[in-house]
């Protein structure tokens, strides 16, 4: 019986060529992590190409877009850039601290809906100096209507 005796796994041909096989797979699925990192920083370097044509549209226009048919506004503005011109509404931060600004409804002032426009912590002294009111035309992609029409990675379009 005592030439029966079992080996350790890690003693066997096959548990080694499975080790193998798997660090191989890691490697190659880092290997094309990394290419895409690569692919990602040759889209940085085209960001100095000049910047997509932004569909000009008004808040009230965008709103009212939204309220008549979702799916079709989607359809029209969703994932597109917009240059969004209105009224300021609020300037604030949200619960993850990300910096906004609201364009209100014109038609109604007590309306709840707004356009909130997103932007990135380098603009903080831009908008500092916004206030309430203020009519303003904001560059931003658009990202659908969750609850208020949302712009993303937006930016202060010259005035």
């Amino acid at each position: 019986m005592a030439s029966e005796t079992k080996k350790p796994i890690y003693k066997k041909w096959w548990f080694w060529l499975i080790v193998v096989l798997v660090l191989a797979a890691i490697g190659v699925g880092a290997g094309a992590g990394g290419s895409q990192g690569g692919s990602g920083g040759g889209t940085t370097s085209s960001s100095s190409a000049p910047e997509p044509a932004a569909i000009p549209i008004t808040a009230t226009e965008l709103l009212q877009t939204y309220e008549d048919n979702g799916v079709a506004a989607d359809s029209q503005y969703k994932d597109q850039i917009l240059e969004v011109t209105g009224s300021v509404g609020t300037i604030s931060t949200d619960i993850a601290d990300q910096i906004y600004v609201t364009l209100e409804d014109e038609r109604n002032p007590y309306a709840i809906i707004s356009v909130q426009c997103y932007f990135d912590d380098d603009q903080t002294d831009t908008l500092a100096s916004l206030s309430a009111g203020d009519t303003v035309t904001i560059r931003g992609r658009c990202t659908g209507k969750p609850l208020n029409v949302f712009l993303e990675d937006c930016t202060l379009a010259a005035q």
